[in-house]
């Protein structure tokens, strides 16, 4: 009996000893998204509308004591599984990759399912052992229709607002630019902020401006066209200009307006007549992006054509003119391509010309 007795005692001692008794070692041993340091916490960063998965494993698990996933957000807890059965399939699944091994997919990832993720193992009342990793969800920025500006058509002066809204976590950063790196109209080469403001809209103002939303997981571009309308401005090069009689001249304006004069919204007027083309006056039009060139061509110029010619030209916004003075020179005057031009015939004079044109006088005269 004393034999007997030594026996259980040994047997009892071997059993409470630590090399009998181990703890449970619990520990993740795989996620995806692979695991990061963020905020001071092992976490997962996952897209919206993805998937994520956590492999838990458990050593030296007490017998009877199933294997829990449990969600934890704030004040909030929300059993995941007991072993390998979910409580939500549709949400949740538990695979087994090995004895010791519990691997949790968390399906079709939403906001609300950001949060703590544990895996644990009970070891008596209300104790556990456990691991765990934070959920942190993103989702790529999606421009808000209702919310951003479509194309604006504006008023020269009128206050023009372009506004961009986007979703997305974390908050998209608005950023405002110009296509072609272009000057925003309040200075720099970028904006922040989720409007574009500007006081009064000028013609060079006009052009596409690009919203960018983005964020950690992506971005999305708006580009919205603003267009200014402005009455037309009329303008030469010079106001006073020269030619000898019988000599071809052109007189050139240049305008800029938006909408663009149309051939019946520009003339010419010589001391407040207005021009007609004939054989002694020739018009040409040449239309371009919110400009026109009108050009007054008199083949040969007589006593009668000096005097003030006045360009006018309007559109929806208003008119403008602006005048040029022909004046009588002695000697005629090239265009500027260097042309001295007759009503008959064209003479070209460059310096190599001229240059020429000395050496063989110098020639016949030695």
């Amino acid at each position: 009996m004393l034999k007997m007795g030594f026996l259980v005692i040994f047997l009892l001692l071997s059993l409470t000893s630590p090399g009998w008794c181990v703890d449970p070692r619990i520990y993740i041993v795989a996620t995806y998204p692979y695991t990061e340091r963020l905020y001071n916490t092992n976490a997962m960063v996952v897209n919206k509308d993805g998937d994520a998965f956590l492999s838990c494993a458990v050593d030296n698990r007490p017998v009877g004591m199933p294997l829990q996933w449990i969600w934890m957000w704030k004040e909030y807890t929300r059993s995941i599984s007991t072993d390998t059965e979910a409580t939500d399939p549709y949400k949740y699944q538990i695979d087994k990759p090995a004895d010791n091994n519990w691997r949790l997919k968390i399906q079709n990832i939403q906001p609300s399912d950001e949060g703590l993720y544990i895996c644990r193992v009970q070891l008596g009342d209300q104790q556990y052992a456990n691991d765990s990793r934070t959920l942190f969800i993103v989702e790529s920025p999606q421009i808000i229709d209702i919310y951003t500006s479509s194309d604006t058509t504006v008023k020269e002066g009128d206050p023009v607002e372009l506004r961009c809204n986007a979703s997305g976590r974390p908050s998209p950063i608005i950023t405002w630019t110009r296509l072609g790196d272009g000057i925003l109209p309040n200075g720099g080469r970028e904006q922040r902020g989720y409007y574009l403001r500007i006081t009064a809209a000028q013609a060079e103002h006009r052009g596409h401006y690009k919203c960018i939303a983005k964020n950690s997981a992506g971005q999305d571009v708006r580009v919205i066209r603003l267009d200014v309308k402005f009455h037309p401005r009329v303008t030469v090069v010079e106001n006073r200009v020269y030619q000898a009689t019988g000599y071809l001249k052109e007189l050139v304006c240049q305008v800029r307006g938006n909408p663009v004069p149309t051939e019946n919204q520009i003339m010419w007027s010589k001391d407040d007549s207005t021009l007609q083309g004939n054989s002694f006056l020739v018009f040409e039009n040449t239309f371009g992006s919110n400009t026109v060139m009108m050009k007054l061509t008199i083949p040969r110029v007589q006593d009668q054509d000096f005097g003030r010619y006045t360009c006018l030209a309007e559109n929806s916004e208003g008119a403008d003119t602006t005048y040029i003075d022909l004046m009588r020179s002695d000697t005629p005057t090239s265009d500027r391509k260097g042309v001295i031009r007759s009503g008959a015939v064209i003479l070209t004079f460059s310096i190599t010309t001229l240059l020429m044109m000395l050496s063989v006088l110098l020639l016949h005269l030695c």
